[in-house]
Protein backbone atom coordinates (compact mmCIF):
# COMPACT_ATOMS: atom_id res chain seq x y z
CA UNK A 1 0.00 0.00 0.00
CA UNK A 2 1.32 3.44 -0.99
CA UNK A 3 0.58 6.06 1.66
CA UNK A 4 0.44 9.69 0.64
CA UNK A 5 -0.52 13.10 1.92
CA UNK A 6 -1.93 16.24 0.29
CA UNK A 7 -0.98 19.86 0.87
CA UNK A 8 -4.30 21.72 0.93
CA UNK A 9 -5.72 25.13 1.83
CA UNK A 10 -7.48 25.76 5.14
CA UNK A 11 -10.86 25.91 3.38
CA UNK A 12 -10.27 22.34 2.14
CA UNK A 13 -11.18 23.46 -1.37
CA UNK A 14 -9.49 22.09 -4.47
CA UNK A 15 -9.86 22.75 -8.16
CA UNK A 16 -12.04 20.33 -10.09
CA UNK A 17 -9.03 18.87 -11.91
CA UNK A 18 -7.31 18.21 -8.56
CA UNK A 19 -10.34 16.29 -7.36
CA UNK A 20 -10.18 14.27 -10.57
CA UNK A 21 -6.52 13.58 -9.81
CA UNK A 22 -7.43 12.19 -6.38
CA UNK A 23 -10.16 10.03 -7.91
CA UNK A 24 -7.72 8.67 -10.49
CA UNK A 25 -5.26 7.76 -7.71
CA UNK A 26 -7.95 6.00 -5.73
CA UNK A 27 -9.40 4.07 -8.66
CA UNK A 28 -6.26 3.08 -10.53
CA UNK A 29 -3.59 2.33 -7.93
CA UNK A 30 -2.99 0.66 -4.59
CA UNK A 31 -2.90 3.84 -2.50
CA UNK A 32 -4.19 5.37 0.70
CA UNK A 33 -4.65 9.08 1.43
CA UNK A 34 -3.41 9.29 5.04
CA UNK A 35 -2.64 12.92 5.83
CA UNK A 36 -3.78 16.45 5.07
CA UNK A 37 -1.07 19.08 5.42
CA UNK A 38 -3.16 22.20 5.87
CA UNK A 39 -1.93 25.64 4.86
CA UNK A 40 -2.60 27.63 8.04
CA UNK A 41 -1.02 30.87 6.87
CA UNK A 42 -3.37 33.77 7.43
CA UNK A 43 -3.34 36.89 5.28
CA UNK A 44 -1.81 35.10 2.33
CA UNK A 45 -0.53 37.49 -0.27
CA UNK A 46 -2.76 37.85 -3.30
CA UNK A 47 -0.95 39.12 -6.37
CA UNK A 48 -3.22 41.51 -8.22
CA UNK A 49 -2.96 41.81 -11.97
CA UNK A 50 -1.56 45.10 -13.24
CA UNK A 51 -2.80 44.33 -16.73
CA UNK A 52 -6.29 45.78 -17.10
CA UNK A 53 -7.01 43.89 -20.36
CA UNK A 54 -6.01 40.50 -18.98
CA UNK A 55 -7.93 41.23 -15.76
CA UNK A 56 -11.13 42.04 -17.70
CA UNK A 57 -10.67 38.96 -19.90
CA UNK A 58 -10.32 36.63 -16.91
CA UNK A 59 -13.31 38.14 -15.11
CA UNK A 60 -15.81 38.22 -17.96
CA UNK A 61 -14.64 35.79 -20.67
CA UNK A 62 -12.56 33.10 -18.97
CA UNK A 63 -14.71 30.01 -18.34
CA UNK A 64 -12.34 27.14 -17.48
CA UNK A 65 -14.26 24.36 -15.70
CA UNK A 66 -11.11 22.68 -14.44
CA UNK A 67 -10.27 25.41 -11.93
CA UNK A 68 -13.73 25.65 -10.38
CA UNK A 69 -13.32 25.22 -6.61
CA UNK A 70 -15.00 22.33 -4.80
CA UNK A 71 -14.59 20.85 -1.34
CA UNK A 72 -12.41 17.78 -1.04
CA UNK A 73 -15.25 16.01 0.80
CA UNK A 74 -16.96 15.55 -2.58
CA UNK A 75 -14.52 12.74 -3.34
CA UNK A 76 -12.87 11.87 0.01
CA UNK A 77 -14.18 11.30 3.54
CA UNK A 78 -11.81 13.36 5.71
CA UNK A 79 -13.76 13.36 8.95
CA UNK A 80 -11.34 11.01 10.72
CA UNK A 81 -8.28 11.80 8.62
CA UNK A 82 -5.21 13.15 10.40
CA UNK A 83 -4.38 16.81 9.73
CA UNK A 84 -1.31 18.87 10.41
CA UNK A 85 -1.81 22.64 10.30
CA UNK A 86 1.36 24.32 9.10
CA UNK A 87 2.68 27.86 8.85
CA UNK A 88 5.73 28.77 6.83
CA UNK A 89 8.56 31.26 7.02
CA UNK A 90 8.88 33.28 3.85
CA UNK A 91 12.25 34.25 2.41
CA UNK A 92 11.71 36.16 -0.79
CA UNK A 93 9.46 33.99 -2.95
CA UNK A 94 10.40 30.79 -1.09
CA UNK A 95 8.51 29.16 1.78
CA UNK A 96 10.16 27.11 4.54
CA UNK A 97 8.25 24.86 6.97
CA UNK A 98 8.92 25.00 10.71
CA UNK A 99 11.10 22.20 12.08
CA UNK A 100 8.42 20.82 14.39
CA UNK A 101 5.92 20.61 11.52
CA UNK A 102 8.46 18.79 9.37
CA UNK A 103 9.03 16.33 12.22
CA UNK A 104 5.29 15.67 12.52
CA UNK A 105 5.05 14.98 8.79
CA UNK A 106 8.07 12.65 8.89
CA UNK A 107 6.46 10.69 11.72
CA UNK A 108 3.59 9.69 9.40
CA UNK A 109 6.00 7.64 7.20
CA UNK A 110 4.41 8.76 3.96
CA UNK A 111 5.57 7.51 0.58
CA UNK A 112 4.95 10.87 -1.10
CA UNK A 113 3.23 14.23 -0.64
CA UNK A 114 1.15 15.88 -3.36
CA UNK A 115 1.38 19.67 -3.40
CA UNK A 116 -1.99 21.32 -4.02
CA UNK A 117 -1.30 24.34 -1.80
CA UNK A 118 1.54 26.58 -0.56
CA UNK A 119 3.92 28.34 -2.93
CA UNK A 120 7.53 27.71 -3.87
CA UNK A 121 8.50 25.38 -1.03
CA UNK A 122 12.07 24.63 -0.04
CA UNK A 123 13.94 23.16 2.89
CA UNK A 124 13.55 19.97 4.92
CA UNK A 125 9.90 19.45 3.97
CA UNK A 126 11.09 18.26 0.55
CA UNK A 127 12.69 15.25 2.27
CA UNK A 128 9.86 14.52 4.72
CA UNK A 129 8.47 11.50 2.83
CA UNK A 130 10.15 8.51 1.21
CA UNK A 131 9.65 9.75 -2.36
CA UNK A 132 9.51 13.48 -1.69
CA UNK A 133 6.97 16.17 -2.59
CA UNK A 134 5.29 15.83 -5.99
CA UNK A 135 4.02 18.83 -7.93
CA UNK A 136 2.51 19.59 -11.31
CA UNK A 137 3.91 22.14 -13.72
CA UNK A 138 1.48 22.79 -16.57
CA UNK A 139 3.81 23.68 -19.41
CA UNK A 140 6.80 22.11 -21.10
CA UNK A 141 9.50 23.18 -18.65
CA UNK A 142 12.07 23.30 -21.46
CA UNK A 143 10.11 26.16 -23.06
CA UNK A 144 7.59 27.60 -20.61
CA UNK A 145 8.27 28.38 -16.98
CA UNK A 146 6.28 30.71 -14.76
CA UNK A 147 2.72 31.78 -15.38
CA UNK A 148 -0.04 31.77 -16.62
CA UNK A 149 -0.23 28.09 -17.61
CA UNK A 150 -1.45 27.32 -21.11
CA UNK A 151 -1.38 30.98 -22.16
CA UNK A 152 2.00 31.48 -23.78
CA UNK A 153 1.59 28.41 -25.99
CA UNK A 154 -1.37 30.13 -27.67
CA UNK A 155 0.47 33.45 -27.77
CA UNK A 156 3.47 31.86 -29.52
CA UNK A 157 1.22 29.75 -31.79
CA UNK A 158 2.91 26.65 -30.40
CA UNK A 159 0.82 23.62 -31.47
CA UNK A 160 1.87 21.66 -28.36
CA UNK A 161 1.15 22.27 -24.67
CA UNK A 162 3.02 20.18 -22.13
CA UNK A 163 2.74 19.07 -18.50
CA UNK A 164 5.24 17.56 -16.09
CA UNK A 165 4.75 15.80 -12.78
CA UNK A 166 7.93 16.35 -10.82
CA UNK A 167 9.53 15.54 -7.51
CA UNK A 168 10.44 18.97 -6.18
CA UNK A 169 14.03 19.96 -5.57
CA UNK A 170 15.51 23.26 -4.45
CA UNK A 171 15.69 24.45 -8.09
CA UNK A 172 12.56 26.05 -9.56
CA UNK A 173 11.16 23.86 -12.37
CA UNK A 174 14.29 21.75 -12.05
CA UNK A 175 12.71 18.83 -10.23
CA UNK A 176 13.05 15.13 -10.93
CA UNK A 177 10.60 14.36 -13.74
CA UNK A 178 8.23 11.53 -12.87
CA UNK A 179 6.02 11.78 -15.95
CA UNK A 180 5.86 14.15 -18.88
CA UNK A 181 3.04 14.61 -21.39
CA UNK A 182 2.38 16.70 -24.49
CA UNK A 183 -1.10 17.58 -25.76
CA UNK A 184 -2.46 19.45 -28.74
CA UNK A 185 -2.87 23.16 -27.97
CA UNK A 186 -6.48 24.29 -28.20
CA UNK A 187 -5.44 27.44 -29.99
CA UNK A 188 -8.86 29.07 -30.36
CA UNK A 189 -9.76 29.06 -26.63
CA UNK A 190 -7.64 29.74 -23.56
CA UNK A 191 -10.29 28.20 -21.27
CA UNK A 192 -10.43 24.99 -23.30
CA UNK A 193 -6.66 24.79 -23.56
CA UNK A 194 -6.36 25.01 -19.77
CA UNK A 195 -9.11 22.42 -19.28
CA UNK A 196 -7.34 20.19 -21.79
CA UNK A 197 -4.07 20.45 -19.86
CA UNK A 198 -5.51 20.11 -16.38
CA UNK A 199 -8.04 17.32 -16.93
CA UNK A 200 -5.89 15.15 -19.20
CA UNK A 201 -2.83 15.35 -16.95
CA UNK A 202 -4.83 14.49 -13.81
CA UNK A 203 -4.00 10.81 -14.35
CA UNK A 204 -0.21 11.24 -14.13
CA UNK A 205 0.05 10.67 -10.37
CA UNK A 206 -2.00 7.46 -10.60
CA UNK A 207 0.20 6.21 -13.46
CA UNK A 208 3.38 6.76 -11.45
CA UNK A 209 1.83 5.09 -8.39
CA UNK A 210 0.85 2.08 -10.47
CA UNK A 211 4.37 1.80 -11.83
CA UNK A 212 5.92 1.99 -8.36
CA UNK A 213 3.45 -0.54 -6.98
CA UNK A 214 3.89 -3.11 -9.76
CA UNK A 215 7.64 -2.77 -10.20
CA UNK A 216 8.26 -2.33 -6.48
CA UNK A 217 10.97 0.23 -7.13
CA UNK A 218 11.54 3.96 -6.86
CA UNK A 219 12.90 4.57 -10.36
CA UNK A 220 12.51 8.11 -11.59
CA UNK A 221 13.76 10.04 -14.57
CA UNK A 222 16.59 12.55 -14.37
CA UNK A 223 16.20 16.09 -13.11
CA UNK A 224 15.24 18.71 -15.65
CA UNK A 225 18.03 21.10 -16.58
CA UNK A 226 15.92 23.79 -18.12
CA UNK A 227 17.16 27.31 -18.65
CA UNK A 228 13.93 28.49 -20.22
CA UNK A 229 12.77 32.03 -19.61
CA UNK A 230 10.50 32.55 -16.59
CA UNK A 231 7.28 34.12 -17.81
CA UNK A 232 4.77 36.36 -16.09
CA UNK A 233 1.30 37.67 -16.81
CA UNK A 234 1.14 39.41 -20.21
CA UNK A 235 1.34 43.15 -20.42
CA UNK A 236 -1.31 45.04 -22.38
CA UNK A 237 0.53 44.86 -25.72
CA UNK A 238 1.20 41.15 -25.29
CA UNK A 239 -2.44 40.54 -24.44
CA UNK A 240 -3.58 42.34 -27.60
CA UNK A 241 -1.32 40.10 -29.67
CA UNK A 242 -2.75 37.07 -27.83
CA UNK A 243 -6.26 38.30 -28.65
CA UNK A 244 -5.35 38.64 -32.32
CA UNK A 245 -4.06 35.06 -32.40
CA UNK A 246 -7.18 33.82 -30.62
CA UNK A 247 -9.54 35.51 -33.09
CA UNK A 248 -7.49 34.31 -36.05
CA UNK A 249 -7.66 30.71 -34.84
CA UNK A 250 -11.41 30.93 -34.23
CA UNK A 251 -11.95 32.18 -37.79
CA UNK A 252 -9.71 29.44 -39.15
CA UNK A 253 -11.75 26.83 -37.27
CA UNK A 254 -14.97 28.14 -38.80
CA UNK A 255 -13.49 27.98 -42.30
CA UNK A 256 -12.11 24.46 -41.65
CA UNK A 257 -15.66 23.17 -41.12
CA UNK A 258 -16.19 23.48 -44.88
CA UNK A 259 -13.13 21.39 -45.79
CA UNK A 260 -12.81 17.60 -45.83
CA UNK A 261 -9.92 15.16 -46.02
CA UNK A 262 -8.82 13.86 -49.39
CA UNK A 263 -5.99 11.32 -49.01
CA UNK A 264 -3.98 9.59 -51.71
CA UNK A 265 -1.20 7.01 -51.86
CA UNK A 266 2.27 7.68 -53.20
CA UNK A 267 5.00 5.21 -54.18
CA UNK A 268 8.41 6.52 -53.13
CA UNK A 269 11.42 5.41 -55.15
CA UNK A 270 13.72 5.63 -52.11
CA UNK A 271 14.90 3.38 -49.32
CA UNK A 272 14.27 4.00 -45.64
CA UNK A 273 17.95 4.86 -45.19
CA UNK A 274 17.72 7.53 -47.89
CA UNK A 275 14.57 9.00 -46.35
CA UNK A 276 16.16 8.96 -42.89
CA UNK A 277 19.09 10.95 -44.26
CA UNK A 278 17.44 13.34 -46.74
CA UNK A 279 13.69 13.15 -46.15
CA UNK A 280 11.09 12.50 -48.85
CA UNK A 281 12.03 14.14 -52.15
CA UNK A 282 9.09 15.32 -54.29
CA UNK A 283 10.36 13.96 -57.62
CA UNK A 284 10.87 10.52 -56.10
CA UNK A 285 7.13 10.12 -55.45
CA UNK A 286 4.53 8.78 -57.91
CA UNK A 287 0.98 9.45 -56.77
CA UNK A 288 -1.84 7.05 -57.59
CA UNK A 289 -4.22 8.35 -60.29
CA UNK A 290 -7.83 7.55 -61.10
CA UNK A 291 -9.79 8.45 -57.97
CA UNK A 292 -12.91 10.60 -57.98
CA UNK A 293 -13.18 13.69 -55.79
CA UNK A 294 -15.43 11.86 -53.31
CA UNK A 295 -12.98 8.93 -52.95
CA UNK A 296 -9.66 8.56 -51.22
CA UNK A 297 -6.99 5.98 -50.46
CA UNK A 298 -4.96 6.03 -47.25
CA UNK A 299 -2.91 3.79 -44.92
CA UNK A 300 -1.03 1.81 -47.62
CA UNK A 301 0.81 -1.44 -46.77
CA UNK A 302 2.56 -4.10 -48.83
CA UNK A 303 0.34 -7.03 -49.88
CA UNK A 304 3.41 -9.22 -50.51
CA UNK A 305 2.10 -10.12 -53.96
CA UNK A 306 4.04 -10.43 -57.19
CA UNK A 307 1.91 -7.92 -59.11
CA UNK A 308 3.05 -4.68 -57.44
CA UNK A 309 -0.24 -4.33 -55.50
CA UNK A 310 -0.75 -2.97 -52.00
CA UNK A 311 -3.49 -2.91 -49.37
CA UNK A 312 -5.10 0.38 -48.32
CA UNK A 313 -8.15 1.97 -46.79
CA UNK A 314 -10.69 3.01 -49.40
CA UNK A 315 -13.16 5.70 -48.33
CA UNK A 316 -16.09 7.05 -50.31
CA UNK A 317 -18.06 9.97 -48.88
CA UNK A 318 -21.24 8.50 -50.37
CA UNK A 319 -20.74 5.34 -48.29
CA UNK A 320 -19.39 7.32 -45.28
CA UNK A 321 -17.18 4.51 -44.00
CA UNK A 322 -13.91 2.88 -44.91
CA UNK A 323 -13.20 -0.59 -46.26
CA UNK A 324 -9.99 -2.38 -47.13
CA UNK A 325 -8.97 -2.84 -50.74
CA UNK A 326 -6.14 -4.25 -52.81
CA UNK A 327 -4.82 -1.74 -55.34
CA UNK A 328 -2.62 -2.52 -58.34
CA UNK A 329 -1.29 0.63 -60.02
CA UNK A 330 0.15 0.71 -63.52
CA UNK A 331 3.95 0.46 -63.31
CA UNK A 332 4.46 3.39 -65.68
CA UNK A 333 1.59 5.83 -65.16
CA UNK A 334 0.62 4.87 -61.57
CA UNK A 335 -3.03 4.92 -62.66
CA UNK A 336 -5.21 2.35 -60.93
CA UNK A 337 -5.08 -0.78 -63.05
CA UNK A 338 -7.14 -2.90 -60.65
CA UNK A 339 -8.82 -2.26 -57.29
CA UNK A 340 -10.87 -4.84 -55.42
CA UNK A 341 -12.27 -5.04 -51.89
CA UNK A 342 -10.60 -7.48 -49.48
CA UNK A 343 -12.45 -6.70 -46.23
CA UNK A 344 -15.70 -4.86 -45.60
CA UNK A 345 -18.08 -4.60 -42.65
CA UNK A 346 -20.91 -2.53 -41.21
CA UNK A 347 -18.37 -0.43 -39.31
CA UNK A 348 -15.36 1.56 -40.45
CA UNK A 349 -12.20 -0.32 -41.44
CA UNK A 350 -8.75 1.16 -42.03
CA UNK A 351 -5.00 0.76 -41.44
CA UNK A 352 -4.39 -2.72 -42.96
CA UNK A 353 -1.02 -3.27 -41.26
CA UNK A 354 0.82 -6.26 -42.74
CA UNK A 355 3.87 -8.21 -41.61
CA UNK A 356 5.58 -11.56 -42.13
CA UNK A 357 6.37 -14.19 -39.51
CA UNK A 358 7.75 -17.67 -40.25
CA UNK A 359 7.05 -17.08 -43.94
CA UNK A 360 3.38 -16.43 -43.26
CA UNK A 361 1.72 -13.15 -44.26
CA UNK A 362 -0.42 -11.44 -41.63
CA UNK A 363 -2.95 -8.62 -41.80
CA UNK A 364 -3.83 -6.59 -38.71
CA UNK A 365 -6.78 -4.35 -39.70
CA UNK A 366 -8.12 -1.47 -37.63
CA UNK A 367 -11.65 -2.54 -36.76
CA UNK A 368 -12.15 -0.59 -33.55
CA UNK A 369 -15.90 -0.52 -34.19
CA UNK A 370 -16.05 -4.19 -33.17
CA UNK A 371 -14.11 -3.64 -29.92
CA UNK A 372 -11.87 -6.53 -30.98
CA UNK A 373 -8.47 -6.80 -32.61
CA UNK A 374 -8.39 -9.38 -35.39
CA UNK A 375 -5.27 -11.03 -36.79
CA UNK A 376 -5.65 -12.51 -40.26
CA UNK A 377 -3.20 -14.79 -42.02
CA UNK A 378 -3.36 -14.62 -45.80
CA UNK A 379 -1.86 -15.94 -48.99
CA UNK A 380 -2.77 -13.84 -51.99
CA UNK A 381 -5.47 -13.67 -53.00
CA UNK A 382 -7.21 -15.51 -50.17
CA UNK A 383 -7.51 -15.05 -46.41
CA UNK A 384 -6.69 -18.29 -44.60
CA UNK A 385 -7.40 -17.75 -40.92
CA UNK A 386 -8.97 -15.03 -38.78
CA UNK A 387 -8.64 -14.87 -35.00
CA UNK A 388 -9.36 -12.45 -32.18
CA UNK A 389 -6.18 -11.67 -30.27
CA UNK A 390 -7.46 -8.84 -28.04
CA UNK A 391 -11.08 -8.42 -26.95
CA UNK A 392 -13.10 -5.59 -25.42
CA UNK A 393 -10.66 -2.92 -26.59
CA UNK A 394 -11.23 -0.39 -29.36
CA UNK A 395 -7.65 -0.40 -30.62
CA UNK A 396 -6.50 2.01 -33.31
CA UNK A 397 -3.63 1.63 -35.82
CA UNK A 398 -2.33 -1.61 -34.28
CA UNK A 399 1.15 -2.63 -35.44
CA UNK A 400 3.09 -5.79 -34.50
CA UNK A 401 6.84 -6.39 -34.41
CA UNK A 402 8.82 -9.37 -33.18
CA UNK A 403 11.68 -8.18 -30.99
CA UNK A 404 13.92 -10.18 -28.64
CA UNK A 405 11.84 -13.35 -29.15
CA UNK A 406 8.63 -11.63 -28.09
CA UNK A 407 5.76 -10.10 -30.06
CA UNK A 408 4.94 -6.46 -29.39
CA UNK A 409 1.72 -4.74 -30.40
CA UNK A 410 1.85 -0.93 -30.59
CA UNK A 411 -1.49 0.86 -30.76
CA UNK A 412 -3.70 3.75 -29.71
CA UNK A 413 -7.12 3.43 -28.09
CA UNK A 414 -10.10 5.03 -29.80
CA UNK A 415 -11.71 6.35 -26.60
CA UNK A 416 -8.54 7.54 -24.87
CA UNK A 417 -6.81 10.38 -26.75
CA UNK A 418 -5.86 8.21 -29.76
CA UNK A 419 -3.65 10.88 -31.31
CA UNK A 420 -1.74 11.41 -28.05
CA UNK A 421 -1.30 8.12 -26.17
CA UNK A 422 0.69 5.03 -27.10
CA UNK A 423 -0.22 1.63 -25.62
CA UNK A 424 1.82 -1.56 -25.74
CA UNK A 425 0.85 -5.24 -25.47
CA UNK A 426 3.20 -8.22 -25.55
CA UNK A 427 2.92 -11.97 -26.06
CA UNK A 428 5.23 -14.95 -26.47
CA UNK A 429 3.03 -16.21 -29.33
CA UNK A 430 0.88 -14.50 -31.93
CA UNK A 431 -2.09 -16.63 -30.88
CA UNK A 432 -1.18 -16.50 -27.19
CA UNK A 433 -2.31 -14.23 -24.37
CA UNK A 434 -1.54 -10.55 -25.00
CA UNK A 435 -0.56 -8.74 -21.82
CA UNK A 436 -0.76 -4.94 -21.40
CA UNK A 437 2.49 -3.17 -20.62
CA UNK A 438 2.68 -2.12 -16.97
CA UNK A 439 3.50 1.46 -17.99
CA UNK A 440 0.46 1.84 -20.27
CA UNK A 441 0.13 4.36 -21.69
CA UNK A 442 3.87 4.13 -22.26
CA UNK A 443 3.89 7.53 -23.94
CA UNK A 444 1.65 10.61 -23.88
CA UNK A 445 2.84 12.83 -26.70
CA UNK A 446 0.80 14.36 -29.51
CA UNK A 447 4.04 14.67 -31.54
CA UNK A 448 4.98 11.01 -31.87
CA UNK A 449 2.73 8.43 -30.18
CA UNK A 450 0.16 7.16 -32.67
CA UNK A 451 1.52 4.45 -35.01
CA UNK A 452 2.00 5.54 -38.60
CA UNK A 453 3.32 2.61 -40.63
CA UNK A 454 6.09 0.04 -40.67
CA UNK A 455 8.97 -0.69 -38.37
CA UNK A 456 12.43 -0.38 -39.93
CA UNK A 457 15.87 -1.66 -38.97
CA UNK A 458 18.95 0.41 -39.72
CA UNK A 459 22.47 -0.28 -38.36
CA UNK A 460 20.94 -2.92 -36.04
CA UNK A 461 18.65 -0.31 -34.48
CA UNK A 462 14.86 -0.40 -34.54
CA UNK A 463 12.81 2.54 -35.83
CA UNK A 464 9.06 3.09 -36.12
CA UNK A 465 6.90 5.49 -38.12
CA UNK A 466 4.64 7.65 -35.95
CA UNK A 467 2.09 10.36 -36.55
CA UNK A 468 2.56 13.96 -35.51
CA UNK A 469 -0.97 15.24 -34.92
CA UNK A 470 -0.01 18.50 -33.21
CA UNK A 471 -0.94 20.78 -36.12
CA UNK A 472 -3.82 18.65 -37.43
CA UNK A 473 -4.71 14.99 -37.66
CA UNK A 474 -1.91 13.18 -39.49
CA UNK A 475 -0.13 16.47 -40.10
CA UNK A 476 3.31 14.93 -40.54
CA UNK A 477 5.33 11.80 -39.78
CA UNK A 478 7.97 11.43 -37.10
CA UNK A 479 10.56 8.68 -37.15
CA UNK A 480 11.40 7.36 -33.69
CA UNK A 481 14.39 5.26 -32.69
CA UNK A 482 13.44 2.73 -30.03
CA UNK A 483 15.97 2.82 -27.19
CA UNK A 484 14.40 0.40 -24.70
CA UNK A 485 11.67 -2.19 -25.18
CA UNK A 486 10.96 -4.69 -22.42
CA UNK A 487 8.10 -5.87 -20.22
CA UNK A 488 9.01 -3.17 -17.67
CA UNK A 489 10.32 -0.30 -19.76
CA UNK A 490 9.88 1.59 -23.01
CA UNK A 491 11.87 4.53 -24.33
CA UNK A 492 12.25 6.07 -27.77
CA UNK A 493 13.49 9.32 -29.26
CA UNK A 494 12.40 11.31 -32.29
CA UNK A 495 15.18 11.41 -34.88
CA UNK A 496 13.39 12.82 -37.95
CA UNK A 497 10.24 14.65 -38.94
CA UNK A 498 8.91 14.10 -42.46
CA UNK A 499 6.78 16.97 -43.72
CA UNK A 500 3.97 16.65 -46.29
CA UNK A 501 4.92 17.24 -49.90
CA UNK A 502 3.03 18.83 -52.80
CA UNK A 503 0.36 18.53 -53.96
CA UNK A 504 -0.70 16.90 -50.66
CA UNK A 505 0.59 19.55 -48.28
CA UNK A 506 -1.95 19.14 -45.48
CA UNK A 507 -0.90 15.78 -44.11
CA UNK A 508 1.34 12.71 -44.21
CA UNK A 509 0.49 9.94 -41.75
CA UNK A 510 1.68 6.57 -43.07
CA UNK A 511 5.01 5.25 -44.36
CA UNK A 512 5.53 1.53 -44.95
CA UNK A 513 8.03 -0.69 -46.70
CA UNK A 514 7.24 -1.85 -50.26
CA UNK A 515 10.03 -4.07 -51.51
CA UNK A 516 12.97 -1.77 -52.23
CA UNK A 517 10.60 1.23 -52.21
CA UNK A 518 8.26 2.89 -49.73
CA UNK A 519 4.54 3.65 -49.59
CA UNK A 520 3.22 6.91 -48.15
CA UNK A 521 -0.06 8.77 -48.11
CA UNK A 522 -0.74 12.49 -48.44
CA UNK A 523 -3.67 14.72 -47.60
CA UNK A 524 -5.42 17.62 -49.24
CA UNK A 525 -8.37 19.49 -47.72
CA UNK A 526 -11.18 20.18 -50.20
CA UNK A 527 -14.80 21.18 -50.17
CA UNK A 528 -16.70 17.98 -50.87
CA UNK A 529 -20.44 18.41 -51.18
CA UNK A 530 -21.35 14.93 -49.95
CA UNK A 531 -18.96 15.30 -47.02
CA UNK A 532 -20.71 18.55 -46.10
CA UNK A 533 -24.12 16.87 -46.18
CA UNK A 534 -22.82 14.00 -44.04
CA UNK A 535 -21.50 16.48 -41.47
CA UNK A 536 -24.86 18.27 -41.30
CA UNK A 537 -26.71 14.97 -40.88
CA UNK A 538 -24.41 13.90 -38.01
CA UNK A 539 -25.01 17.20 -36.22
CA UNK A 540 -28.79 16.91 -36.61
CA UNK A 541 -28.94 13.30 -35.43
Amino acid sequence: MIKYGIMIGSDFALSDWQLKCIEEIRENSNTQLSLLIVNDNKNQRVVKSKNIFFKIYRKFFFRAKSIKKKNITEVVDIENMKRIYCKVNKKGFSEYFHEDDVAKVKAENLDFILRFSFGIIRGEILESSRLGVWSYHHGDELKYRGTPPGFWEIYNEDPVSGTILQKLTHRLDGGVILRKSHYKTVAHSYSKNLDNLYYNSAELVALVCKEISVLNNDFFEKSSKTNAKIRYEPNNLEFLRFLRVLISKKMSNIFQILLFEKWNVGIVNSTFEEVLERGIVDDKVSWVKGLKKEEFLADPFDSYSDDNSFFAEYYNYYEDKGKLVSVRPDNKTCSIDKMKPILENDYHLSYPYTFKDDNINYLLPENSGSFKQHLISFSNPDFINKQEIIKDKALVDSSIIKYNNKYWLFCAQKNDLPDTKLFLYHSSKLDGEWMPHIKNPVKIDINSSRPGGSFFTHNDELYRSTQNCSRNYGGSLTICKIKKLSETDFQEEVVKELMPIKPYKKGLHTMSSFGDKLLIDGRQDLFIWKGFLNAIQRRIT
